[in-house]
């Protein structure tokens, strides 16, 4: 019986759980006193190396170099200065553990790169400065043998155009140039082959794309796409089929409003438009944003809001091959302005981004970086799905005139690093994932099969189910549960009544079948297991004799009860006489010849009555005494019922009276008891009577003359001997000081068992008697009188009597 209940939670008790192997995070990093940005972001081996600027209100702005490791935490960060406002741009991986870094400086609006070490220090830079008008960088890549630096220069009739620079490994200008128009432009390095290197950007209110020669830099081929609006296209990447994606913005709803959306182009090398789309992310303008590859198809897209709104979210897109929307989040705080100005995939199959947020300190802006699955998505955050609308954006293409302009050369530069503040970081989540709980109770022995496994122990299982139609996932907790734990339970059993079967001649065991015993339980899960502790099963072989049979129930939770019923196995025959008085019934079942000629009369008793029997009495004639059983002896029956033996009784009459030790019989059960009267004594009938427990008395009598006397040879009827008989046995000393040990004299048993009682008849000792050696400590014996038995190894009593105990 499985049960379960199902209950919504927030999820932040489920931040200790992570639901993959595949790290996320969010975080931002800054001072109080202290406005930082990160520009660009790449991979390394073990963490990420990201690029910007920290401005501090005193000293202003100082280029920024930091290191995080793979779970966001900075291992290193510093700051670079030229005596000016320093900021860097763009940062490559150099192949031999450093890096490269493009950026620049004001007021002198000089470009400045520079080559650092694994940890942040300065190998070598140099400026760029271009007379009679300034420089501005915007992106250094990688190239065989060196880099490729972009960036913007000044001009002497104040148009602005593009700077192309090629370096090698050690920071030499191999070559560089700019481009003119009659207008401005500006232009960014995207895509480079063996034979061509690609950039784009805008000419003008056009969008450009410009092909130049790898050892020249001279032009090769130049494009602009015109629309009505203004548009722009500065970022570039080449699509597995060997075109080229450009992206940027554009106003496609000029003039009737004027507002910038993400524009992503899809071209062949030499220009032709394959697709051209615009991103409408509603509630959103002004964007624009780079485009890198993602290595499981298609795109990923950083839009950046040019807005000056004073709250802007931090948007991520996702793009197929064909240029459709596969998701579109957006991150940050509410109320805050944040944005993105780099985003990447990680080679653990997730995405980086970084760039600024407000959210740290006010009037402050902060980097902000976060470290997403490959869904887009924080591990324990819902990060849902806005609403994109892509139309198709059509536009002219023209060639377009570019001249390259003259070379300069660069200019030395001594700028200086230092550690940085080492910047506080914090983890935000503003919207956790919505979570479901789900609790299932197990039985002992039940499974429950969840996603796909079978789980048959108490366990807790976290997954994530995946949002419908862009909704976030959900976690879903699962509970597994003991249902047994903590319960109580109470066993009600049954065993069945006493079962007294007849062995007939010859045998030596009878089978004995009974009902089996019934047991119910409360506890909820059931589970009720039957066990035969002793006695043997049903249709088990008895002997002759008494046998306590004893069931035990238990129940799933782990509770149990038990009950005994008892098997009697009697000699075949009947009875020589039989009355019933009431609810009493006598029977004279025979008379038998001992072994001395004495004749042993056994008379069952069967008590009907609800009250238990106190006494039972045997009349003899007056002034003969009984042999056996003797004067103050127990007597066993073969139920294993124990009487204390008075003889003589002078009443209610003369003869013997047997006095219930243990539970008196009742309700339909029966013992035999065994009378041995002298040869000479053959009286016609026998005086019976009991008394119960509730103060009737009953008699009857029995008639023996039609009662044969036989042979008691093979008799299993087990009687007690007591002290009187000192010429065979005795027990030493007694009396017993308690603590002294206990010894068998008198007779050559070498090996027995032997029972003690107490004087209310329970049962406080059974050991075996090994080399005539009872008891060697009898400190624990209660002081008075106790009886006891004494049985052969074939478990025949031999001997019996009270020992008298006494304590120092």
């Amino acid at each position: 019986m499985i049960n379960h209940s199902t209950w919504l939670v927030g999820i932040s008790l489920f931040f200790l759980f992570p639901l993959n192997a595949q790290v996320t995070f969010q975080k931002y990093y800054g001072l109080p006193d202290l406005s930082s940005e990160a520009r660009d972001i790449v991979e390394i081996q073990d963490g990420f190396v990201l690029a910007g600027r920290a401005v501090h209100s005193v000293t202003g702005s100082d280029g920024l170099i930091m290191q995080l490791d793979v779970t966001g935490n900075v291992v290193w960060e510093k700051t670079y200065d030229l005596d000016g406002d320093e900021i860097f741009k763009s940062i490559v991986a150099a192949g031999d553990g450093g890096f490269v870094v493009i950026g620049e400086s004001q007021p002198s609006a000089n470009i400045w790169v520079l080559k650092v070490d694994a940890i942040g220090n300065i190998l070598w830079q140099f400026q760029i400065d271009r007379p009679n008008g300034g420089s501005t960088a915007n992106r250094v890549l990688a190239v065989p043998g060196g880099f490729i630096l972009s960036g913007l220069s000044g001009s002497n009739n104040g148009v602005s155009g593009s700077y192309l620079a090629r370096i090698n490994t050690s920071g030499q200008i191999l070559w560089e140039r700019t481009y003119e128009t009659p207008v401005n432009n500006i232009m960014t390095i995207g895509h480079i082959t063996d034979s061509l290197w690609y950039v784009s950007g805008g000419v003008g209110l056009n969008a450009s794309f410009m092909a130049v020669d790898p050892q020249t830099g001279t032009v090769e081929q130049s494009i602009e796409f015109a629309a009505p609006g203004s548009e722009i296209l500065n970022d570039m990447v080449p699509t597995p089929d060997g075109n080229l994606i450009l992206s940027g913005l554009v106003q496609p709803f000029w003039p009737n409003n004027a507002i910038y959306v993400p524009w992503l182009k899809k071209i062949s090398p030499a220009g032709a438009e394959i697709w051209s789309n615009a991103f409408y992310i509603q509630g959103e303008e002004n964007m624009s944003g780079p485009v890198v590859p993602l290595p499981t198809g298609g795109y990923l897209v950083c839009p950046v809001s040019g807005s000056n709104a004073p709250s802007i979210d931090a948007y991520l897109m996702k793009l197929d091959e064909g240029g459709q929307v596969i998701w579109c989040r957006s991150y940050g705080k509410p109320n805050d302005y944040d944005w993105f100005n780099k985003g990447l995939p990680t080679s653990d199959g997730g995405i980086i981004a970084a760039g600024v947020t407000s959210a740290a300190v006010p009037g402050r802006t902060n980097i902000f970086v976060i470290k997403l699955n490959a869904e887009g998505t924080l591990n324990d955050c819902c990060n849902s799905q806005t609403n994109v609308v892509v139309e198709n954006f059509l536009n002219s293409s023209t060639q377009s005139v570019i001249t390259a302009g003259s070379f300069f050369p660069e200019t030395p530069a001594f700028g200086v690093a230092d550690f940085g503040n080492n910047p506080e970081q914090a983890v935000w989540c503003n919207h956790p994932l919505p979570g479901l709980q789900i609790q299932y109770s197990l039985c002992p022995g039940e499974t429950i099969l969840l996603n796909g496994q079978e789980y048959a122990a108490p366990d807790t299982l976290i997954t994530n189910v995946p949002g419908a139609s862009g909704d976030c996932d959900t976690v879903v907790t699962y509970y597994l549960l003991d249902e047994t734990l903590g319960q109580s339970s109470q066993i009600q059993m049954q065993c069945p009544p006493d079962i007294v079967s007849v062995l007939v001649p010859g045998a030596s065991s009878v089978s004995v079948d009974y009902t089996m015993p019934v047991a119910t339980t409360d506890c909820t899960c059931g589970g009720l297991i039957l066990e035969n502790l002793s006695g043997g099963v049903s249709g088990s072989s008895f002997p002759l004799g008494s046998h306590p049979v004893c069931w035990q129930a238990e129940d799933a939770c782990g509770n149990s009860s038990a009950c005994c019923f008892t098997v009697t196995v009697e000699e075949e025959g009947g009875f020589c006489d039989s009355k019933t008085n009431t609810c009493l019934t006598w029977e004279l079942l025979d008379r038998r010849r001992t072994t001395s000629d004495e004749v042993a009369y056994r008379i069952r008793i069967t008590n009907q009555c609800s009250s238990k029997l106190k006494f039972a009495y045997m009349g003899t004639p007056s002034g003969i005494l009984p042999l056996e059983p003797i004067h103050n002896s127990i007597y066993e029956t073969s139920a294993s019922r124990e009487y204390l033996v008075r003889n003589p009784n002078f009443s209610p009459f003369y003869g013997l009276r047997f006095l219930t030790l243990t539970e008196g019989i009742h309700d339909g059960e029966s013992d035999v008891f065994r009378m041995v009267l002298p040869i000479q004594t053959s009286p016609d009938y026998l005086h019976v009577a009991a008394k119960l427990d509730n103060g009737t008395y009953l008699e009857a009598h029995l008639n023996t003359f039609d009662c044969p006397i036989g042979d008691e040879k093979n008799s299993v009827e087990r009687v007690a001997i007591t002290l009187s008989d000192a010429n065979r046995i005795s027990l030493s000393p007694n009396p017993l000081i308690a603590g002294k040990p206990l010894q068998i004299e008198g007779v050559n048993l070498v090996s027995g068992r032997i029972k003690l009682f107490n004087t209310y008849g329970q049962e406080i000792f059974q050991g075996n008697v090994v080399q005539n050696l009872v008891l060697e400590d009898t400190s624990w014996l209660p002081a008075g009188l106790c009886f006891f038995q004494v049985f052969d190894e074939s478990l025949v009593a031999i001997f019996g009597g009270v020992l008298v105990v006494s304590h120092d």
